[in-house]
């Protein structure tokens, strides 16, 4: 069973990022056991307060990026000191709160059971990430022996992992003395890109084209590493390779046998055929 709380105080405290300190959520069973109702409004009370006394310090700004369903870490503040007091929250909606030595993280029920707050210096770490989870996210903490609150403010964007790009060959014209190939790669989102792919001064280069979309900030390029072509499919968040191995894309022409076993067999053909032909003309 559970008790829908909302909590509001005018005003602008100097330690929380947002315009309104807004407290909404859901008091579970174990948050109720372990605080009144009346605590809890007491400690937002003393908590607004002290910050108008105290001051704070001007937030520290960071940005990290996760992929669906993997997790992340939130820096809060000073990790060297030992934590007095704290709460996160995101779009004016406390999310977790440290508390007289308690952790609260079952405040909002978009995060369920997904939020594991380390009490130790105040990180916040965001398990089985969606990417409605994308957003900035606000800590104000107290360390013993500070004066006032320290805020941190973190920028978190959710990105889909970029899946495996295909890659296959679309022309392929290969000699003992040049190699011209030209590849495509494609991702399942229907991201692509060519790139022609050449054997010029004992050196195999592509030009490189890269291929960018800007909805998924996914990208795609095709490059020479050392003996093999690869595609890179990236965003800010994941990376995923595919590659062609470049000894089985430029073949050279087996030799000629007889070639192999006597290296002047060409020269001595060419003049038998020249002799041949010089005794025939002198024939009646």
């Amino acid at each position: 069973m559970t008790v829908p709380v909302t909590f509001v105080m005018q005003g602008t405290p100097p330690s929380f990022s947002s315009s309104w300190f807004v407290a909404s959520g859901s008091l579970t069973e174990s948050l109720r056991a372990t605080m009144t109702m009346k605590s809890l409004l007491l400690f937002l009370l003393i908590l607004f307060l002290t910050s108008l006394t105290l001051g704070s310090a001007d937030a520290q700004r960071s940005a990290i990026t996760g992929t669906v369903n993997s997790s992340v870490i939130l820096p809060a503040g000073d990790k060297q000191s030992k934590l007095s007091q704290l709460q996160w929250d995101i779009n004016d909606k406390i999310i977790a709160v440290y508390i007289g030595g308690a952790v609260h993280t079952h405040l909002d029920p978009r995060f369920g059971n997904r939020l594991h707050l380390y009490s130790g210096n105040g990180s916040l770490q965001i398990n089985q990430l969606q990417m409605e989870d994308s957003g900035i996210y606000n800590a104000a903490a107290m360390y013993t022996g500070s004066t006032q609150f320290q805020n941190t403010e973190v920028q978190l964007v959710v990105y889909e992992k970029v899946s495996t790009p295909k890659m296959e060959v679309l022309s392929n014209v290969s000699s003992a003395e040049f190699c011209n190939v030209t590849v495509n790669c494609s991702t399942l989102h229907g991201l692509w890109v060519a790139s022609d792919c050449s054997w010029t001064q004992g050196r195999f280069t592509c030009r490189e084209t890269p291929s960018r979309d800007s909805t998924s900030s996914e990208s795609l390029q095709i490059t020479a590493a050392g003996d093999s072509i690869v595609c890179t499919a990236s965003n800010p968040a994941s990376t995923r390779n595919s590659s062609l191995p470049v000894k089985e894309l430029c073949r050279t022409p087996a030799p000629d046998p007889d070639e192999h076993r006597d290296p002047n067999y060409r020269s001595r053909a060419a003049t038998a055929v020249v002799v041949t032909g010089v005794v025939s003309a002198h024939m009646p």
